[in-house]
C-alpha cells in the first residue's frame, strides 16, 4: 500500500540549500520504502514537481494544503531555518494565510496534530526569535511533533529557551557527518 507524506520548508523559492535538503529527505526515504508518495508544500510548485518528480501544493492554497493533510500518513517539517520572526509572528493567521513566519510553517505540526498523524521536525534552525510570542508557537511547534533534529547549537540553545527540553543529537542533512541535536517524543 501506497504511502503519503506531506514535507514543508522553503523549497521552489530558488535557495540551493533548501532544495538540497529537500533532494536529501526524498533521497533518504525512497531508498528506503519506494511505496512512498510524496505532497510537498512550495512557494512555486511546479518547479518542484518537476525537479524532485512530486505532487508539489503552493503554501498559499490553504484547501490544497489541508486535503493533503488528510492524505498524509505523516508530515515533515523542515529543514532549514523555518522558525524565526524576522518579521514578526501573527497567531491569527494560522492556516488563514501564508507569509513566511512562525504560523505558516508551525501549521503543520498543527495540522498533524489535529489529523492525529506523525510530524516530525528535521534538521531545523532556530532563529532570531525576538518576541515571547515567536518563543511560545515555537515551542508549541515542537510539542506537537513525535520526532525532531535540529541543525545546530544555536538553534539547540533557542529551543531550552523555548522551554522545551527533551533532545538527542543528529546532522545537517547535506553534511552527512555524525549526528547532533535530536530528540524523540514520547507519544500521548
Amino acid at each position: 500500500m501506497n504511502k503519503y507524506i506531506l514535507i514543508g520548508g522553503y523549497y521552489g523559492a530558488g535557495n540551493l540549500g533548501d532544495e538540497a535538503i529537500l533532494q536529501c529527505i526524498l533521497k533518504d526515504i525512497r531508498a528506503q520504502n519506494n511505496n512512498t508518495s510524496f505532497i510537498v508544500t512550495s512557494w512555486n510548485p511546479e518547479q518542484t514537481a518537476a525537479q524532485f518528480n512530486v505532487e508539489a501544493i503552493h503554501w498559499k492554497d490553504i484547501a490544497a494544503l489541508l486535503e493533503a493533510s488528510k492524505r498524509a500518513d505523516m508530515i515533515i517539517l523542515g529543514g532549514g531555518g523555518l522558525l524565526q520572526d524576522y518579521w514578526g509572528i501573527k497567531p491569527d493567521t494560522y492556516l488563514r494565510r501564508a507569509s513566511m513566519d512562525i504560523t505558516t510553517y508551525a501549521s503543520l505540526p498543527l495540522l498533524a496534530k489535529i489529523m492525529n498523524i506523525p510530524c516530525m521536525i528535521y534538521a531545523m534552525g532556530l532563529g532570531p526569535l525576538q518576541s515571547d510570542l515567536a518563543l511560545e508557537h515555537t515551542r508549541l511547534a515542537f510539542d506537537r511533533s513525535l520526532v525532531a533534529t535540529l541543525r545546530d547549537q544555536a538553534s539547540l540553545e533557542l529551543l531550552e529557551k523555548t522551554g522545551f527540553i527533551k533532545k538527542r543529537p543528529t546532522d545537517h542533512p547535506s553534511y552527512r557527518r555524525p549526528s547532533f541535536y535530536t530528540y524523540n517524543q514520547p507519544r500521548r
